[in-house]
């Protein structure tokens, strides 16, 4: 009698139990996630504030940051080393012998070029006293700039340049190819493929202000005739300041 009055209460207690359980488990594994992120929402409280564009500031208004236009102007990398002039000294040779370019050897190209050259180096020359003008710089400190953009990217040319040469030469080896003098020379030419560095532009004043570089706008956008053959020759339409971005 007594093992069934305790196995009696044993199931009440089970019964009683198993409705809790259930519950239990509905709201950890059922909708936990859910009930779980409900609680954390309350313990936050997101308010959307207008905003000032331009401006960082804190609770009181104070400046924390601003924003302030800046300009920079640059001059493309033919252009600081001077090979642009003997580029168009070359191009305007071609068009002004266009009849007879096809026959010249080497030696006579090469002096026609020579022989326009003078005027776009000049031209060359007038564009940096200009550019240092409108600066604020002396023509000596403009030079030091390019001069240290030049040696910058001649030292990182070279730098890729021995890089390319290790690996097409580690390559040629791994397919078990000799390296003769003439794929030498075809990997050295294309070892020597331009860098972005020689074709892009580079800052020679950098942080302009607004009225600085609304005057390099308008000098930018500036051309001039040159005339390298002399008034009965074709005219060359040239910017005023080359490569000025």
């Amino acid at each position: 009698m007594f093992h069934r009055r305790l196995l009696l209460v044993a199931i009440v207690g089970v019964l009683g139990v198993l409705p809790l359980a259930g519950q239990l488990v509905r709201l950890t594994l059922a909708q936990g996630a859910g009930l779980r992120a409900e609680a954390e929402g309350k313990l936050q409280r997101s308010e959307w504030l207008p905003t000032r564009r331009g401006r960082i500031i804190d609770r009181h208004a104070r400046v924390l940051a601003t924003d302030r236009a800046s300009y920079a102007v640059s001059v493309s990398y033919p252009v600081i080393t001077g090979e642009w002039a003997t580029r168009r000294a070359g191009r305007y040779a071609r068009r002004a012998h266009r009849d007879t370019w096809p026959k010249l050897s080497a030696v006579q190209r090469e002096a026609l070029i020579d022989r326009y050259l003078p005027v776009y180096q000049s031209h060359l020359n007038e564009a940096w006293d200009r550019f240092a003008t409108l600066a604020g710089v002396s023509r000596a400190r403009l030079d030091r700039r390019r001069e240290h953009v030049q040696s910058s990217v001649e030292r990182m040319f070279g730098s890729i340049v021995d890089r390319r040469l290790r690996l097409a030469r580690a390559e040629q080896l791994a397919r078990g190819q000799e390296i003769t003098a003439e794929i030498e020379e075809r990997l050295q030419g294309l070892a020597r493929r331009p860098i972005r560095e020689q074709t892009s532009g580079h800052v020679l004043a950098p942080r302009v202000p607004d009225e600085m570089s609304f005057a390099f706008r308008r000098l930018a956008a500036e051309r001039i005739e040159l005339r390298p053959a002399g008034d009965d020759g074709p005219a060359d339409t040239v910017e005023r300041v080359p490569g000025l971005e």
